[in-house]
């Protein structure tokens, strides 16, 4: 199934706090973005149809299509109401939340693996709630 967002902008990086490193060829980020239809939940690494993706290495002011190989982001910027995991599939615990209206940085010290936004806030807690559940039911 398919949600229809209005948009969405999603900023991986390599570093942690949503920041680069200038000093670091291997600092890079990725900005993830859509105004179309998507699937309920993406894994970095994996295709992302309906997405468009650029990819920004700032030790070499180089700026491009992502074509460098797999990243698992240490930390996301996001607007939207949107989930991220620490598992492939939207799977495993919760590593961070963003809402519409203000970028927000996720880092919760570990790679991010996947993601999934949704179009209402009633729509992203209800995720959150089924997350919560299923991690009760796995302890």
């Amino acid at each position: 199934m398919a949600i229809q967002l209005t948009s969405r902008l999603v900023t991986a990086f390599s570093n942690g706090a949503c920041t680069l490193n200038a000093e670091d060829i291997n600092s890079f980020s990725r900005e993830l973005s859509s105004s179309e239809s998507v699937p309920d939940c993406f894994t970095f690494g994996q295709d992302m149809p309906g997405t468009s993706c650029t990819e920004a290495y700032p030790a070499t002011s180089t700026t491009g299509p992502c074509n460098s190989g797999p990243l698992n982001p240490k930390s996301i910027r996001a607007e939207g109401n949107c989930v991220f995991y620490a598992e492939a599939n939207c799977g495993g615990s919760e590593a961070g939340v963003t809402l519409p209206g203000t970028p927000t940085c996720a880092d919760n010290g570990a790679d991010i693996m996947s993601y999934k936004c949704v179009s209402t806030f009633f729509l992203l807690m209800k995720e959150r709630s089924q997350l919560t559940q299923s991690s009760k039911w796995s302890d």
